[in-house]
């Protein structure tokens, strides 16, 4: 079984982007050049990146976007980096929508699903064409599915159309060749669930479980939550994945703060419990971006999950996180 216990990094949007599209659309390359090769001299023991990828921007220019993807790969490989490339992306922010794909075009029958066959040329031109490239470590098929709150009668009606959209993904990736794992990014319930029922939805067709434990999920949750919760959060995700025989890995974790003091807090005690835990980790996420909650306050409306960058608009660390290193 694959160790991913020695993955440790971040999560990556560049800069000039207020989204995905437009940061495959507007791909600058000198720029996502800067700031990752800016990400290694500030922390050096980085060796994995997440890359998000974007469906709608591969659609107006099938071509440029399979040369931009394999040039952000030659980028990672000069810096020694591995990729975890997300292909599509669920999260869709209340504030500053990311962009990515909906719960209608996963709904056979739908006017917005179009054919079934309508991925399979960016699978075909993005996994296909790297189905064996070293410089990708996993394919994250989506970024936090089943978002549906509360609604338990929208859950009931679209859940096994989404269970089975992704299910059909990663039969596609198979099929195009694909020998890196396969996994699904699944958001984690607060306190001490990490979303286990989600993984275990999707057991059955992927390789890897990919979770996102942020645990603090607000300035208070410093003193209102235990390191022992965390550890449990941890210890519960990894004895799911060792009923399956599963490799574990985090690949989104450190929730944000307005106050980068309270923030690099929040990450000290988050990457010490996955120290504790043995689980590797990408944190969310390397630098100022215009994509939501990665920015203060003056460059976009912020959520509740506040600002999760660790290198400012200036290029510098922000105060205080020069903790990420001790880990």
């Amino acid at each position: 079984m694959v160790d991913y216990r020695n993955v440790v990094g971040f999560n990556y949007q560049p800069s000039y982007a207020w989204n995905s599209y437009e940061a495959w659309r507007f791909f600058d390359e000198k720029t996502v050049r800067k700031e990752l090769e800016n990400g290694k001299r500030l922390f050096p023991k980085m060796n994995t990146v997440r890359l998000w990828l974007s469906y709608d921007a591969f659609r107006y220019e099938e071509e440029r976007q399979a040369e931009n993807f394999d040039i952000a790969l030659k980028i990672c490989e000069g810096l020694g980096l591995k990729a975890v490339v997300c292909l599509f992306n669920c999260w869709h922010d209340a504030v500053m929508d990311n962009g990515g794909i909906y719960h209608p075009q996963m709904i056979d029958g739908s006017i917005w699903s179009a054919a079934r066959g309508r991925f399979d040329s960016y699978i075909e031109k993005i996994v296909g064409r790297h189905r064996d490239d070293p410089r990708v470590l996993i394919w994250d098929i989506v970024n936090e599915p089943y978002s549906f709150g509360g609604n338990a009668e929208y859950r009931a009606f679209v859940e096994p159309y989404e269970t089975e959209w992704m299910r059909r993904i990663c039969e596609l990736c198979k099929k195009k060749g694909a020998r890196q794992p396969l996994g699904i990014s699944h958001y984690a319930d607060r306190s001490e669930n990490p979303g286990v029922e989600r993984i275990e939805k999707t057991a059955d067709f992927t390789d890897v479980f990919l979770i996102h434990p942020y645990y603090f999920y607000g300035d208070g949750d410093l003193e209102r939550l235990t390191d022992e919760g965390f550890d449990r959060t941890l210890e519960n995700a990894k004895r799911v994945a060792e009923k399956y025989r599963k490799p574990l890995l985090t690949t989104e974790t450190c929730w944000g703060s307005r106050d980068s003091a309270k923030r690099a807090e929040i990450v000290r005690r988050t990457l010490a419990a996955h120290k504790r835990a043995g689980i590797g980790y990408l944190a969310h996420a390397l630098n100022y971006s215009q994509v939501a909650d990665l920015h203060d306050e003056e460059d976009g409306p912020l959520g509740g999950a506040g600002n999760l960058m660790f290198i400012t608009k200036e290029g510098t660390l922000r105060e205080g996180h020069e903790v990420f290193n001790l880990f």
